[in-house]
């Protein structure tokens, strides 16, 4: 009797441990998702203020840097949580377009600054979307596994999943 009560022990410990290991960190995802829109932004401000002194080469690297990152970095946090989304970084990157096309439109003279405000409006709605979503993403993961004690006439382990 003392061994099938040492297994049920062992096998409902694993089981929950395997569960609990599976479980996604919302301080992580969080991180992931500031971090990766933060990051890349600050990039591109610097990127964007540099000095007269700066190099155009290192303008240029910072400032596509930034740009990249900003494509992908606040999607960071829903990945980690095991949601698979593209919406938000494919939206980022046709702003990415439109600010390339905006950018590259006009010769000699810089384009008037209105014509950014959609593109900024673009990025910063995905991005914000994208950041709002990362909570939501990380409790669906954790709530998909579940152990649970089974209600029978004797001891056992359910597992249960949502798909």
């Amino acid at each position: 009797m003392r061994i099938v009560i040492a297994v049920l022990v062992l096998v409902l410990a694993t089981t929950t441990a395997r569960a609990e290991e599976d479980k996604v960190s919302p301080t992580v995802a969080n991180l992931l998702a500031f971090g990766g829109t933060v990051v890349p932004a600050g990039l591109f401000l610097c990127a964007a203020n540099a000095g007269p002194g700066a190099s155009d080469a290192r303008k240029k690297t910072c400032g596509w840097a930034g740009l990249g990152g900003l494509v992908i970095g606040p999607t960071l946090g829903r990945w980690y949580a095991g949601d698979a989304t593209v919406a938000g970084p494919l939206l980022r990157a046709s702003g990415l377009v439109l600010f390339i096309g905006i950018a590259t439109s006009s010769e000699g003279e810089p384009p008037p600054g209105e014509l950014y405000v959609p593109v900024a409006l673009l990025f910063a709605g995905a991005a914000i979307y994208d950041l709002a979503m990362t909570p939501k993403a990380v409790r669906a993961r954790n709530r998909s596994v579940t152990v649970v004690p089974a209600v029978t006439s004797g001891p056992g382990v359910s597992l249960v999943g949502t798909f």
